[in-house]
């Protein structure tokens, strides 16, 4: 089973970009958890 370096290289972007957009849903959902747990941790 050989898998072709182009066709690898498109599976890990496609892979990054979805996790990159569950990380940003995720985040916009968190945002206010975040910012506190950011001043709690710069205070």
């Amino acid at each position: 089973m050989r898998v072709s370096p182009k066709h690898s290289a498109g599976s890990v972007s496609i892979g990054l970009i979805r996790v990159g957009n569950a990380l940003k849903f995720y985040l916009s959902q968190n945002d206010i958890f975040i910012i506190n747990t950011n001043i709690m941790i710069i205070l």
